[in-house]
């Protein structure tokens, strides 16, 4: 202890003469600590958002969708790549072909001037739109808001199917709903997004679901279709601003639904 004492002495005393450097010393300690910590804060805040989106989205969760994917085969009826070609809507030479209405543009020569068309329109064709043709699952016009049929989307699975994955072993939770593109409009303010029907046991699945109001609808209200519905954020940011729309009123497909919650 004796021969610390005067070795803190001369430090000190050293410290006092270079007032300046011993600043300066100080202040790039300083600065070089407060980086080194900020860094390992934003790393770690970085890696706490990361681990939430994977909790959001499951990590160990299995998404089934239905499906009517067909290969291309000699029969006309499987080419189903030429779905979503343009043609002129009043000008068009008509024949059936993998299952459609197609037609090619009718050209016109002014003199001997360039070949053109007449009518900027176009049109698109779907090959389940043909009244001829059979199907063996629900068609474009009878699926509800399925816009891209014939590439992957289909409503062939069914609640027993559900019930069959639930029978599973190893299996926790099951929700079984549907999707589709949609307006919804609330007073005077619209707002087009995705629409998610699911059953109660969705919360359970994405479990990192942070409810800012409300809550989710609740089994007695599953049973007894109930109107109600959970809004994103971001849409009822939208469609409310910044106040609580719990307890408002929106409208979807002109249906009247209340809203119990924002997650």
């Amino acid at each position: 202890m004796k021969t610390l004492k005067p070795s803190i002495i001369i430090a000190l005393r050293a410290l006092r003469r270079k007032k300046l450097q011993t600043a300066l010393t100080i202040v790039g300690i300083t600065v070089g600590v407060a980086t080194v910590l900020t860094m390992i804060a934003l790393g770690a805040g970085a890696e706490s958002s990361i681990e939430d989106q994977v909790r959001a989205a499951g990590m160990n969760m299995i998404v089934v969708t239905a499906g009517n994917y067909k290969t291309k085969t000699d029969d006309q009826g499987g080419a189903v790549e030429e779905q979503g070609r343009l043609v002129n809507l009043n000008y068009f030479i008509p024949a059936v072909y993998a299952g459609a209405l197609m037609g090619e543009p009718r050209l016109y020569r002014r003199g001997w001037g360039r070949m053109y068309n007449r009518s900027p329109f176009i049109a698109v064709f779907h090959p389940e739109d043909d009244p001829m043709e059979k199907h063996d699952h629900p068609t474009a016009s009878q699926r509800l808001g399925d816009m891209e049929a014939g590439l992957g989307a289909a409503a062939t699975l069914t609640s027993g199917d559900a019930d069959a994955i639930r029978r599973i072993k190893g299996v926790q939770y099951v929700s079984e709903g549907i999707h589709s593109n949609v307006h919804i409009t609330a007073d005077a303010k619209r707002w087009f997004t995705r629409l998610h029907g699911d059953d109660v046991s969705l919360p359970m699945i994405r479990r990192a679901w942070i409810f800012e109001h409300g809550r989710f609808f609740s089994r007695r209200e599953e049973s007894n279709g109930a109107q109600v519905a959970v809004l994103g954020s971001v849409a009822a940011e939208k469609l409310f601003g910044s106040e609580n729309p719990v307890g408002k009123k929106i409208s979807i497909w002109k249906q009247p639904f209340e809203v119990v919650g924002v997650v």
